[in-house]
């Protein structure tokens, strides 16, 4: 038998998931960005970019009513948004995953290659060898991973997205 403790954190658990805070703030409003048969939905609490006249306004979106965004306190009309830019969680791990392998990659080579000069025989040679190899694959793989990790999508009007608030369900 599970004992009471357990019991009702578990219940606790199933009723913040079901009543969760964004319901109990009527935050069930998202921006809508639609282009032809592409549509994305932006929720309150997301940090983007926005664009207005040139302008770029950055934060996390604290409410979404039915005519404006309010990013970091600051209400926006969703009509004058040029560009809408976004960060995704999945290229910012990947990012983080290619580059730090690449700096171990880095680091593995600059041991082999510290190692291989202290050694004056033929296996001394093989690790400078592979030191050098494992160099030339760190830098790459660094350079590409914080290109991943620094990656957003940009939904521009000019490019046929349209933006709008909607009700979510």
């Amino acid at each position: 038998m599970m004992q009471p403790t357990i019991l009702r954190f578990i219940l606790f658990f199933l009723i913040f998931n079901i009543i969760s805070p964004d319901y109990i703030k009527g935050q069930n409003t998202a921006i809508e960005l639609s282009k032809g048969n592409k549509i994305k939905y932006l929720k309150p609490g997301r940090i983007i970019k926005i664009y207005i006249n040139g302008e770029k306004y950055k934060g996390k979106t604290d409410s979404i009513t039915p005519d404006k965004v309010f990013i970091n306190g600051t209400g926006f009309s969703v009509n004058e948004i040029d560009k809408i830019s976004v960060r995704y969680r999945g290229t910012m791990i990947a990012g983080s995953i290619t580059g730090t392998a690449g700096v171990a990659f880095g680091g593995l080579g600059a041991a082999l290659i510290i190692s291989g000069y202290d050694s004056n025989d033929l296996g001394g040679a093989v690790m400078v060898a592979l030191g050098i190899f494992s160099e030339i694959i760190a830098i790459p793989a660094i350079i590409a991973g914080s290109s991943i990790f620094f990656a957003g999508k940009q939904y521009k009007k000019s490019k046929g997205w349209t933006f709008k608030t909607v009700q979510l369900e």
